[in-house]
């Protein structure tokens, strides 16, 4: 049974890890996407659409 929990241990690491690595990414991700935004923002309005 030791054997089995330390897998259970093992696992739920694995999980916990692997979730804090998305949430990160998606935060970065989302940092980026929102600067992308506002240079493109900015571009745009420099340039007035004839």
């Amino acid at each position: 049974m030791v054997h089995h929990a330390v897998h259970d241990v093992f696992f739920v690491g694995i999980a916990i890890a692997a979730f804090l690595l998305v949430f990160h990414m998606g935060q970065k991700l989302a940092a980026w996407l929102e600067a992308a935004h506002e240079k493109w923002k900015t571009q745009h309005q420099d340039t007035p659409v004839q």
